[in-house]
């Protein structure tokens, strides 16, 4: 009996620790806002007589201490990611990636707010929905959730991972997901 009720202890603990391991990896999201109202503009064109094109320079809330660059300029918009205590100058300006992933032209942060995927408690990406002009057709617009793969140590080091068009594929939320939560997901 006793060896029995030992065994039982055993595979309970075994189990426990088991799901507190799996538990440990399981993804997670967080959510930002990218509205004008919860975001401070710091500067723009409108600020200029004369600008020779369209920008603007926006700071928007995070997590983590992190903060959201929104920045737009000559008919595009995209992000960025500014670490706790660093200055706007000096934060990621995910542009190139943003720019890739969009799969158009002129391409635009459409969404209202960025998700911040986890693993294990450790930012691993981050998903922003774009819209741009087709490239085929530009009376047309191509919308799609593009997928960022974060290093928050580097950010330099962080790279597109992926990119779901929204019109074609059903469930585009959960597949951006299952993208950025894909540790083997090579760099596009």
């Amino acid at each position: 009996m006793k060896s029995f009720l030992l065994g039982m202890v055993l595979v309970l603990g075994f189990v426990s620790n088991l799901t507190a391991a799996q538990a440990a990896t399981v993804a997670t999201s967080k959510y930002s806002s990218l509205e004008d109202k919860d975001c401070n503009l710091l500067n723009s064109s409108d600020d200029e007589a004369e600008a020779e094109i369209d920008y603007f320079n926006s700071l928007c809330p995070g997590h983590d201490g992190y903060q959201v660059k929104l920045l737009g300029g000559d008919i595009r918009s995209w992000v960025g990611i500014l670490k706790p205590g660093e200055k706007y100058k000096d934060g990621a300006d995910f542009y190139q990636a943003l720019m890739q992933g969009s799969n158009g032209h002129f391409a635009n942060v459409q969404g209202t707010r960025l998700e911040w995927r986890y693993n294990d408690g450790k930012l691993v990406a981050f998903i922003v929905r774009m819209i741009a002009q087709d490239v085929d057709d530009y009376e047309k617009s191509v919308e799609s959730l593009v997928v960022v793969r974060t290093n928050p140590n580097d950010f330099s080091k962080s790279c597109l991972i992926g990119s779901v068009n929204v019109r074609v594929v059903a469930d585009a939320n959960v597949v951006a997901r299952q993208i950025a939560d894909d540790a083997s997901k090579p760099c596009l």
